[in-house]
This record gives structure tokens, C-alpha cells and sequence, in this order.
């Protein structure tokens, strides 16, 4: 009974294998038709293509390089816009540095006087006590 098991199950095993061998064999056949198929129309494409009147591909040929003069234009101009709003934010900044560097030597200079000026004060009166 286990050897009549073991041989319906070769037997069911061996027809899996067969029927999967022969899906893969169709569906490989299927693809290559579909390739084949690609191929075919493509090579007709370019065929069709190249029959064209060489006037429409010169046409065609001034569009792209037009559009890539235009692109490079916009992009002459992008950088351009850049490099200013750059230089802009720079000059508004190296203009507020320069004002707090002058407003520092002026607190300093203040500062200085008001120093000397108090030394002065302080020793007037002292100066003053002296006098006859």
C-alpha cells in the first residue's frame, strides 16, 4: 500500500512537473513572440523615421536646439537673480556689521572720555584743597 502511495505520488509529482515545465516553456514562447513583436515595430519605427523628409527632422532639430538656447537663457537668468539676491544679503549684512563696529568705537571713545573726564574731576578738587 505505501509503495502504491509512493508511486501515485512520483507519478502526480513527475506530471506537476511536466505540466509547470511546459507552462514555462509557453510562457518563455509567449514573451519571445512579445519581444519579437517589439522589435519588429521598433525596427519599423526607426525605418519610418529615417524615411522621413529631411526638412521636418532639420525643423525638428531647430525646436529642440531652440528650447535648449531658451533653457539655458532661463537658467543664465536664475543664476543671475541668485548672485544678486546673494550680493544684496551680504551688503545688508557688511552695512549692519559696519554700523555696530562704528557704534562699539563710539561707546569706546565715549567711554574713554567719560574715564579721563572723571579723572580730571576727581583730581581738581584735591588740586584745589592745595591752593592757597
Amino acid at each position: 500500500m505505501d509503495k502504491q502511495f509512493d508511486k501515485d505520488l512520483n507519478i502526480r509529482l513527475k506530471t506537476a512537473d511536466n505540466e509547470k515545465e511546459s507552462a514555462l516553456q509557453l510562457a518563455e514562447a509567449k514573451l519571445t513572440n512579445i519581444f519579437r513583436q517589439e522589435l519588429s515595430n521598433k525596427a519599423n519605427e526607426l525605418l519610418q523615421l529615417k524615411s522621413q523628409n529631411p526638412a521636418l527632422l532639420t525643423q525638428e532639430l531647430s525646436k529642440k536646439e531652440t528650447e535648449i538656447t531658451s533653457m539655458k537663457a532661463r537658467m543664465q537668468q536664475a543664476e543671475i537673480k541668485q548672485q544678486l539676491a546673494v550680493s544684496v544679503a551680504v551688503s545688508s549684512i557688511e552695512k549692519e556689521r559696519n554700523q555696530l563696529a562704528n557704534d562699539l568705537k563710539n561707546k569706546e571713545i565715549a567711554s574713554t572720555l567719560l574715564e579721563k573726564s572723571l579723572q580730571k574731576n576727581s583730581k581738581t578738587p584735591w588740586l584745589l584743597g592745595m591752593m592757597p
